[in-house]
């Protein structure tokens, strides 16, 4: 987004970009306002805090200390929870003065977590104890900024965050979660403190409240520490109760705020981002549950695919090997053996010494006819072991040849990625991070343009009405830029669920094709596996049978 040039230097850019930095520089707005007669150090201190979301700082009962400190101590215990192990951040708000020593322990805390958080800013405890509020100034400025920063941090939006990864059994149980989750507090006013009652903002989000009741809200607070909402008053007239106790300049100048706020309409604003942001939590949903489905038929695939057989290439192609080397090793101890008997055969035919044959010689005809059987089992035994090792041969070839055919088709065509910058990832909502940054600085910058030309009285009416108002535009401020956060870590929620869902999407195809292939696959394994078992168990046979021929073929060849 462009900037406009100032008109002067001082001037701040009338629009300014959502950053860390912007509710620090509406601070500085606010220290800058053209009312350094009435605005000393401290009301800036106490402005600023009050801007940053605590405002206690308003309450007018408390002492400038207790002011100042409260507010320092409550932005510095959620950037450093625990300054010494074992002892909590000790704060009380007192009606009476504080004991030097009590003074000094509020303060050495606040010190202690600025040197650990590592503050560019000098301040000594004598400085704090002295309330020199002039040296106050830019460390409470570096705190609210650091604050800012944390803002941001993903690990502070985890309440937020614990939406996109949960399970939801409809889409109305989705969006009562995500509404939850949408309006929880800003960081500012999460921290539960149980040492005082602090501001919450609900008021500016209701419809109902005109100016007339956001107004007299913060002024209530002010005057008094406590809130009134959600408890109303009966009629909008008794709301005007300040209006009467003030000056005839405060009263118009609190008409002209009342006007300023009802223009506004920030209830109405919000409502519009919460539907608009719940309408893009729809869109996060129904990919979610696509996703949710896509993983249940990822994970049905994958369990079909492990029951079917598999088998490994290469372990295959060695136990087959390994058995056709087995198969011909005994193949030729059997060759031999069986050529070696029809040689005693032939010896026996021929005539001896005493011109005896097999014919007129009983004992060699039956040996000869031994030797026959044997030679012939021998020659079965061969011949069924070819037959093995065929099938053999047969089924591994053709489960081979299928895996090979497997491997040469084509990848499966993924899903042909959306342009991060295209239709299927739009910004949120058409733009809905734009417009709370349009919207941050029409609160920022020109309300407060609004407010500087006022005519400006020092009245303390007028001085409270103007802190009121001021405070009110910082919790718009603040609103706005968690709204914005927000609205950001669901547009990158969504764009990583897009992501998931698309590359989940791809590995569903993947498996239904292996899972149709592993179907086809499944019968050729199971007649590998069946004619390895059978040369396998012929071999381990005829291996124990031919064990003393081997025996024999060793000796005669020694």
């Amino acid at each position: 987004m462009d900037k406009k040039t100032s008109k002067e230097k001082d001037e701040p850019a009338p629009e300014v970009e959502m950053s860390v930095d912007n509710l620090s520089q509406m601070v500085r707005l606010f220290s800058k306002m053209n009312a350094t007669e009435r605005y000393d150090p401290l009301n800036i201190i106490l402005g600023c805090l009050s801007t940053a979301g605590y405002h206690r700082a308003r309450v007018i009962s408390l002492t400038p200390f207790d002011r100042v400190i409260g507010g320092m101590q409550h932005i510095l215990e959620i950037l450093c929870p625990v300054v010494l192990k074992k002892h909590a951040w000790q704060f009380q708000e007192t009606a009476e003065p504080k004991t030097e020593k009590i003074r000094a322990i509020e303060c050495v805390q606040i010190l202690m977590a600025l040197k650990k958080l590592d503050c560019p800013h000098p301040i000594l405890l004598g400085h704090m104890l002295e309330e020199k509020y002039e040296i106050f100034a830019p460390v409470v400025d570096w705190c609210i900024t650091q604050l800012h920063s944390a803002a941001i941090e993903h690990v502070n939006y985890e309440e937020y965050s614990r939406y996109f990864g949960m399970d939801y059994d409809s889409k109305e149980e989705a969006q009562k979660a995500f509404t939850l989750a949408l309006r929880s507090p800003y960081l500012t006013f999460r921290k539960p403190s149980a040492r005082m009652e602090l501001f919450h903002p609900t008021i500016i989000r209701d419809v109902v409240a005109n100016g007339s009741l956001v107004l007299n809200e913060y002024i209530h607070y002010a005057k008094t520490g406590q809130q009134i909402y959600p408890r109303w008053y009966s009629t909008d007239p008794a709301n005007r109760q300040y209006a009467k106790e003030m000056t005839p300049e405060a009263r118009r100048t609190m008409d002209s705020l009342l006007q300023i706020i009802d223009k506004m309409d920030i209830a109405r604003i919000i409502l519009d981002c919460d539907e608009r942001l719940l309408a893009e939590a729809d869109r996060f949903y129904e990919s979610y549950h696509k996703h949710s489905e896509l993983f249940d038929d990822y994970n049905m695939l994958q369990r079909r695919i492990d029951e079917l057989p598999s088998a490994n290439l290469d372990q295959m192609t060695k136990t087959f090997k390994n058995l056709n080397s087995r198969t011909d090793k005994v193949k030729g101890i059997l060759a031999k053996e069986i050529a070696a008997t029809n040689q005693k055969i032939q010896a026996l035919n021929e005539k001896d010494d005493k011109g005896l044959s097999v014919k007129n010689c009983p004992a060699k005809k039956d040996e000869a006819e031994k030797l026959k059987l044997y030679c012939s089992g021998m020659t079965m035994r061969v011949a069924d072991l070819s037959q093995k090792n065929k099938h053999l041969r047969d089924t591994f070839g053709k489960w081979k040849e299928f895996v090979m055919k497997l491997r040469a088709m084509p990848p499966v065509n993924k899903s042909k990625k959306p342009n991060p910058h295209g239709p299927e990832f739009p910004e949120i909502d058409n733009g809905i991070a734009d417009k709370l940054t349009a919207l941050n600085n029409e609160v920022g910058i020109n309300s407060l343009e609004k407010l500087t030309s006022l005519p400006q009285t020092k009245a303390r009416d007028d001085i409270l009405l103007r802190d009121s108002y001021m405070a009110f535009t910082g919790d718009v401020i603040l609103t706005l830029q968690d709204y914005y956060w927000k609205a950001k870590l669901m547009y990158d929620e969504r764009r990583e669920m897009c992501k998931y869902r698309d590359g989940l999407a791809d590995h569903v195809k993947v498996l239904k094709e292996r899972l149709q292939h592993s179907k086809q696959e499944s019968p050729l394994i199971k007649d590998c596996h069946s004619s390895f078992n059978k040369m396998r168990h012929a071999l381990e046979t005829n291996e124990k049978v031919m064990a003393p021929v081997k025996t024999t073929v060793k000796q005669q060849s020694s």
